[in-house]
């Protein structure tokens, strides 16, 4: 069964490409192959492997799968090579958008690292209070409300001794109350954890309303809980050290927060209202398509994430008004033209993902804020010089090189019969078709290519089937898909890296 597996709130990725902090000028990767100049690290290998589906032929966890999915990666380089020899994609302004939105996104992961999270202390006593909740599952029975009104209204209620109960008849559904188990660990909003996991908590509270970081207001009720408890001395240390980075996350966060609510101190922002009734009517028609669109759109992003660089949609409001002012912030105006241009880089990212087309111009706004909040941090990323570290190199290469070498095999597929059939990335398209062609490759390149061999062989994987999504970014998708390039496991070519112990 495949698994979708959401990670967050900000990423720590890119951290793992390199074992410290670099400084301007640090190159040291844990490099499990190198060609030319291109490396691949052992983080890489882990991440193309593990985050995404992998194929039927290398999805197991024994050594000829893994010596596939390290002969595709390899394979993926070459191909990019040989991509950037005839220049696929240079001039394409999408493919040039897209590099430097996964750039300046990365940058400003790196800087949630950088100047928050390996800042944070904690102290011995909160970890302590923290892992006695840690193996705690709540039951809880939970439904939101409507509207501020209504909240008001039904705290008064409570207050006269109504029930729980009582109030969710008052929103006229024939369902029933929707219930959810939610532990320690979950990512679920702060506000949420924090009044459910404390020692205070008692069954049959009532919590809430509580309005959460979209914008939804909920009520909840707790129907009891389940404690769980770790034996071994290992469970004992893992549960700790998970503890420990739990709550490091969440003190960085909020540390991250007060860092940019100071950037952003002083500055406004407004629109201009005899366009954004129109633009943001536009903009809706773009964004609340139908279910069943959005899930075809979800499954294109997800499985073939060519769509990550298209904006479709956008760039569609008539001619005659796209140099009409949109938004100004501080002292400058932006027309419509100039915001979109923005989009093409920095896709909206909304707060509330389920919403009606009245509750879509306030969160219009909501994302516009965000919007030009991460552009004023990317201009503090770039003062920091972000863009020459090697991690963020790292990262944009993975990028390029993943959709130069599609576009490249795409154009090796259109000479033959198999681009006939839509690209499908059969077994006998590849043996038949691109396994000759990586071979060559091999050949061509192998004065160029390393591989360290000791450091290949410590890698464990797992045969779980996932796909890892970092949500309330711009580019969701942690990780490109995986190269489908190769079937072979034969290692027979390049040198080898001699470990240093």
């Amino acid at each position: 069964m495949n698994r979708l597996y959401l990670i967050g709130p900000i990423a720590l990725l890119l951290i793992s490409t390199c074992s410290k902090t670099p400084d301007l000028q640090d190159t040291s990767f844990n490099i499990l192959a190198q060609i030319g100049e291109n490396i691949i690290t052992k983080e890489d290998f882990i991440r193309r492997a593990e985050y995404v589906i992998r194929p039927d032929y290398c999805k197991g966890t024994n050594y000829i799968h893994k010596k596939i999915i390290l002969n595709s990666l390899i394979a993926e380089k070459l191909f990019a090579l040989e991509g950037r020899q005839i220049g696929i994609l240079e001039g394409n302004d999408k493919f040039t958008h897209f590099i430097q939105g996964r750039k300046e996104q990365a940058m400003r992961q790196w800087y949630y690292y950088d100047q928050v999270f390996k800042q944070v202390k904690l102290d011995t006593s909160q970890i302590q209070s923290a892992y006695r909740l840690a193996g705690r599952t709540i039951n809880v029975a939970y439904y939101i409300l409507p509207t501020e009104e209504f909240s008001n209204q039904a705290i008064q209620a409570l207050s006269d001794e109504f029930t729980f109960e009582d109030i969710y008849t008052v929103l006229d559904t024939d369902e029933t109350i929707p219930k959810k188990e939610i532990n320690w660990f979950d990512r679920e909003d702060p506000i949420i954890m924090d009044q459910l996991f404390n020692s205070s908590i008692l069954k049959g509270n009532i919590i809430g309303p509580l309005t959460t970081a979209d914008g939804s207001i909920l009520l909840m009720k707790v129907e009891g809980w389940i404690d769980r408890s770790v034996m071994t001395e290992t469970d004992v240390t893992q549960r700790w050290d998970d503890v420990v980075e739990r709550l490091t996350e969440q003190k960085a966060m909020k540390v991250y927060e007060k860092n940019v609510a100071e950037l952003m101190r002083g500055k406004t922002m407004l629109f201009n209202e005899n366009i954004f009734k129109q633009y943001v009517a536009y903009m809706a028609d773009h964004y609340l398509t139908k279910q069943t669109e959005k899930e075809n759109i979800l499954n294109q992003a997800i499985w073939n994430d060519d769509t990550q660089f298209i904006t479709a949609g956008i760039g569609e409001f008539p001619f005659e008004q796209r140099k009409e002012h949109l938004v100004q912030v501080d002292s400058r105006w932006w027309d419509v033209d100039e915001f979109e241009s923005i989009l093409q880089s920095h896709p909206l990212v909304f707060r509330k993902k389920k919403m009606n087309r009245k509750e879509f111009p306030v969160e219009f706004q909501k994302a516009v804020a965000d919007l030009f909040q991460d552009i004023e941090l990317t201009k503090l990323c770039y003062q920091l010089q972000y863009e020459k570290l090697a991690t963020i190199r790292q990262n944009v290469a993975l990028w390029e090189d993943h959709y130069i070498a599609r576009d490249y095999r795409t154009k090796i597929l259109e000479k033959t019969d198999a681009f006939k059939d839509s690209l499908s990335s059969t077994v006998e398209t590849i043996e038949n078709v691109l396994n000759p062609v990586v071979d060559s490759l091999q050949t061509k390149y192998s004065y160029q290519i390393k591989i360290d061999t000791d450091l290949f062989e410590s890698i464990e994987l797992t045969s779980i089937d996932m796909m890892v999504l970092q949500p309330q970014m711009p580019y969701p998708v942690v990780v490109p898909t995986f190269p489908v390039f190769t079937t072979d496991s034969r290692l027979d070519y390049g040198t080898i890296i001699e470990s240093v112990d």
